[in-house]
């Protein structure tokens, strides 16, 4: 296929000529003409028009356009059915002023000078791509740091400053070019593209996207350094590009065979980017921190009542940030599942001989190689297909009885789980329930494929048990209220019985579970006692992040201030056990998070210092000019930024509704061209909110939008306000009552 693309000077208009015939290996003659408007093609094609930079050598705004295609935008583009598995090479050629840079999937052949001063470029033909994989980006004001491969393979970062003024640049390369050299060492593969250009896209809603040859990253997420980044910020920069650069193997060279398989390369590519950044953080253990980053948040979406099955073609509707929080995290966890079944030696082979035999790849064939792989002595489909199948996921509820012959057995009783009770279905799951209790040094595994079994119970009288060891499976887990309470008397006797993975998982599962209505709030409560002790950055990330949520619910309940006050103290207690500068980056990590938890509840003296560091900040950053010279501008990108701030506090949650009820006609009008803009200020905005007051409110917006993704957001915020004025109704006693024991 032959593409060629015209841009008009002010990108008011997009010109496309491409052949009128598409015929397997031939090379048509361009003569068929498609021309379309900007805004006609704009949420198809375009992502992002005339993006200014904040951060750019001059002081006039910069202007970039960015190709999206996924998942069913190439068909506005030229035509093709947007069918992942059919694939084609395409020679693309881009005519545009001579100040704008061009970039697509493959590398430039030959510019010509035009006869009005336009460049016209020819690209190399591409490698076979799925016609979403084609990418094109134009843009001005950026410059290039690049290194060449010993086998001459260029790979560019982009960036809107000069990259000798700011190490940021050179991190994000080295970054890139590591992970492509470790992922090839851990597969034995090779990366076989010509170029790699990384692109930063301000405004993007997901951090990364990634198309043959163009690794497009969220300009806020794409930049950092040792000097004045945060250990999180550098390890979610490092994550967002080893995660990009492993969709060349598992995306790109291996594609979803359809839309409804897209779970598949999602998850391996997740799998690959956590192994290549264990290589780039040896000090840090990956798997609780991908339970932390990943897992824990696919929870938290999945359990909603608008969640869809893995293999649901819906996702073909829509591809935001948290469908692919669930895709990646659940996956993830599926594919951990998966290996503890066949072995590591069986899925390792499996997987290598995916990328050697395999252009696209289904869930089933996925089963039948992971099946092979073990000389079909594991039927895998059998066992795991009702985690792709089935919507959401189960939790497991474990209660220790006494019969009526003295012996004591242990129930194991599976439900679907959801936050909203009218949504709970009848779904079973295959659940590998790794259960022990507190005198077993191993866990033993029950599969659990009915909905209830019973085992005999043969520990001590009085000792805990434990339903989920190492956090593999996908299910959350509850107890009776006696084990809860062992399992909280364990934390505070000593927490490090348990690993870091179940600690957080043990938060986790109990403040989702109290969410729900299956479990009392101060049971869950309980299990907090002991953070002052706590040492390590996941359970410390799991606990803060369950604790927020309950605050948000109780702003305006008279025990605010108390819950407050408690959460404040518990940080403030461990904190004191570092320094802002530590060594070793697992304290880094935990005091980065504790520091900021310190400021958001108010400690006097972590607000001190901050102040302090923020204005060395500013005064370092008074060398790079070319990074401040737009003055006190908002960029259009960063609005949603700003919303989320002032949402992240009571008085400014309030006052951010408040102006958006107020306002949204003209908001509408001013990001009429950004639908990306408006869907995060109305997520930005409507989350938190408690009262019957602000669901009017709520249901009052709805009415006045007709655009389909944004009434979505509403009607989720509208659902979960209902839920949080039933939840507060039967638990704000209990809450207060616990922190007036707590003698907080």
């Amino acid at each position: 296929m032959t593409v060629s693309v015209l841009l008009f000077h002010g990108g008011c208009a997009l010109m496309w000529l491409l052949s009128p015939k598409l015929e397997a290996h031939s090379r048509p003659h361009v003569v068929h003409w498609w021309s379309a408007v900007w805004t006609a093609v704009a949420a198809a094609l375009w992502r992002l028009a005339l993006a200014a930079f904040s951060r750019c050598l001059r002081s006039s705004s910069k202007r970039m356009i960015v190709s999206g295609l996924k998942p069913t935008g190439a068909r506005h583009v030229f035509p093709c059915m947007d069918d992942p598995a059919m694939k084609a090479t395409f020679d693309v050629i881009i005519e545009h002023p001579s100040d704008q840079i061009a970039l697509t999937s493959s590398p430039s052949e030959s510019t010509t000078t035009l006869s009005n001063g336009w460049i016209k470029e020819t690209f190399y033909r591409t490698s076979k791509l799925s016609t979403h994989l084609l990418g094109f980006a134009l843009f001005e004001g950026l410059t290039e740091l690049e290194r060449y491969s010993s086998r001459g393979q260029v790979v560019r970062v982009w960036s809107p400053f000069d990259p000798t003024s700011s190490p940021a640049a050179e991190v994000a390369l080295n970054t890139t070019l590591d992970a492509i050299s470790n992922i090839k060492d851990l597969l034995g593969l090779d990366y076989l593209l010509q170029k790699t250009d990384v692109l930063p896209v301000p405004g993007q809603i997901v951090p990364y996207d990634v198309y043959s040859g163009l690794l497009m990253v969220r300009d806020t997420l794409l930049f950092c350094d040792v000097d004045d980044s945060s250990i999180r910020d550098q390890l979610q920069c490092a994550m967002a590009l080893n995660h990009a650069v492993a969709h060349y193997w598992f995306g790109i060279s291996v594609t979803a065979a359809w839309w409804s398989d897209l779970w598949v390369t999602e998850a391996l590519s997740t799998e690959l980017a956590y192994e290549s950044l264990a290589c780039h953080f040896p000090e840090l253990s990956m798997e609780p921190i991908q339970l932390v980053e990943s897992v824990l948040p696919a929870f938290l979406y999945d359990g909603h009542s608008e969640t869809r099955s893995l293999s649901s073609e819906a996702w073909t509707e829509t591809m935001d940030g948290s469908q692919k929080i669930v895709m990646s995290g659940k996956g993830l966890t599926i594919l951990k599942m998966v290996r503890s079944i066949v072995y590591d030696s069986s899925y390792m082979r499996a997987k290598k001989t995916i990328l050697a035999s395999y252009g696209t790849i289904n869930t089933s064939q996925l089963w039948d190689t992971l099946s092979q792989a073990t000389d079909s002595f594991v039927n895998v489909s059998l066992v795991m297909n009702n985690w792709v199948t089935n919507a959401g996921y189960p939790y497991v509820t474990l209660r220790q009885t006494v019969e009526d012959n003295g012996a004591r057995r242990i129930y194991i009783i599976q439900e679907p789980f959801s936050y909203f009770l009218s949504s709970r279905s009848s779904l079973h799951w295959n659940i590998p329930v790794a259960y022990k209790t507190k005198d077993q040094s191993d866990a033993r595994v029950l599969w659990l494929n009915d909905s209830v079994k019973n085992i005999s119970d043969d520990s001590p009288q009085g000792e805990w048990v434990l339903g989920k060891v190492d956090s593999n499976g996908f299910y959350r887990v509850n107890y009776g209220p006696g084990n809860w309470k062992l399992l909280s008397d364990q934390l505070l006797t000593n927490h490090t019985v348990f690993d870091v993975s179940t600690r957080a998982s043990l938060i986790d599962d109990a403040f989702n579970l109290a969410r729900a209505s299956r479990l009392l709030i101060p049971t869950a409560m309980d299990l907090t006692r002991y953070l002052d002790k706590e040492d390590d950055y996941v359970p410390w990330k799991a606990a803060l992040r369950a604790l927020h949520y309950l605050l948000t619910v109780m702003s305006k309940s008279r025990s605010y201030n108390s819950l407050k006050a408690y959460i404040s103290n518990k940080v403030v207690v461990a904190m004191r056990r570092y320094k802002i500068q530590e060594d070793v980056i697992r304290r880094r990590l935990l005091h980065s998070e504790l520091f900021e938890a310190a400021c958001r509840y108010g400690d006097t003296n972590a607000t001190k210092i901050a102040t302090e560091l923020f204005k060395k900040w500013r005064s370092r950053r008074q060398r790079y000019l070319g990074w401040t010279k737009d003055g006190f501008n908002i960029r259009r990108e960063d609005v949603p930024l700003v919303f989320r701030s002032m949402a992240d506090t009571l008085a400014g949650r309030e006052l951010a509704w408040k102006f958006v009820f107020g306002n949204w006609r003209e908001l509408q009008q001013r990001f009429a061209d950004t639908p990306s803009i408006q869907e995060e200020i109305l997520r930005a905005v409507s989350s938190g909110m408690t009262s019957g007051y602000e669901l009017k409110q709520l249901r009052q917006l709805k009415e006045l939008i007709d655009i389909p993704r944004l009434r979505r957001i509403l009607e989720r915020a509208e659902a979960q306000t209902d839920l949080h004025i039933k939840w507060l109704t039967e638990n704000e006693k209990y809450v207060t009552d616990w922190l007036n024991e707590s003698d907080v």
